[in-house]
């Protein structure tokens, strides 16, 4: 049988490996599904937002659009990556609000399978905020990174109480 008869495929869409943009807060290292995230940026001004806890990092103006910055780092109780001069920014796709995460520095983008974790989540302090959005671990450059659904985490962070309430997030027209 030749492999790419219909009998032994020599590519299967259910079993492709999921792609990951891996990136660092701290020493420790991260990641989201590519789907998830809209656009990898370079570090860029912030209007900060009083009253808001060190999670929320500001607004930005994205091309005329208001968007909502999170500081990835500070969120998990790490050092801020707003702190670190060449901080990136990932746009994440979709949702109802526009937003992003700072992190401290984006890695790559990998293909990478991910497995459970071998030591109960509970025994994770770092990851106590963000454990139903964890979607395993995987492994890039021989370095084991934690596997995120940013959209869980992003809700957990819209529901920050120090989050104040944006109603309009179109930019004024000139």
């Amino acid at each position: 049988m030749s492999a790419g008869s219909p009998a032994t495929p020599a590519f299967s869409a259910s079993r492709q490996t999921p792609r990951w943009v891996v990136f660092r807060c701290g020493e420790q290292r991260f990641a989201f599904p590519v789907g998830q995230i809209r656009e990898i940026l370079a570090a860029r001004p912030l209007a900060r937002l009083p009253g808001c806890g060190p999670e929320v990092g500001g607004l930005a103006n994205l091309r005329g659009r208001i968007v909502t910055v999170f500081d990835f780092g500070a969120s998990l109780s790490l050092r801020p990556s707003l702190a670190q001069p060449e901080h990136q920014l990932l746009v994440a796709e979709g949702g109802e609000r526009p937003a992003a995460f700072v992190v401290e520095e984006v890695l790559a983008v990998v293909s990478a399978a991910t497995h459970g974790l071998s030591v109960n989540v509970e025994d994770l302090k770092i990851l106590d905020a963000y454990r139903e959005g964890l979607l395993g671990v995987g492994d890039w450059q021989g370095k084991a990174f934690l596997a995120l659904d940013a959209g869980n985490v992003l809700e957990r962070l819209w529901a920050s109480d120090d989050l104040p309430r944006i109603s309009d997030t179109s930019a004024p027209q000139r």
